[in-house]
């Protein structure tokens, strides 16, 4: 049960202390309003949950690698730097495929919206 509670607290930290998990929140908020809005099928629920866990999973473990980093070499390195840049490169990379699969989902949905 405590292991629930720090995990719970290592989302709430994440996000009082970083503005792209706030921005991916929006995003996710977003996606369930609108996939809420135009009554997507099941399926599709689950590629659009899927995309919403996998692209916040790794920005909290972004965000673990981040601190874990500066805390080990507060002083700016270049190695630093790569580990960085590599695990940022990971959340990126999911959320450009969250954002292709959306449009795949949603854009059909919104052109018979708009043209009926």
């Amino acid at each position: 049960m405590c292991s629930f509670k720090h995990a719970f607290h290592g989302i709430f930290e994440a996000f009082n202390s970083e503005t792209n998990f706030k921005i991916h929140i929006i995003a996710d908020i977003f996606a369930l309003v609108a996939g809420v809005f135009f009554s997507i099928h099941t399926w599709e629920w689950v590629a659009v949950i899927g995309c919403i866990i996998g692209v916040m999973s790794l920005e909290l473990m972004n965000t673990g690698i981040e601190k874990i980093m500066d805390h080990l070499h507060p002083v700016q390195h270049e190695k630093v730097r790569q580990i960085k840049d590599v695990a940022a490169g990971a959340v990126l990379l999911c959320a450009l495929g969250s954002v292709i699969i959306a449009a795949i989902i949603f854009i059909p949905k919104i052109a018979a919206f708009i043209f009926p």
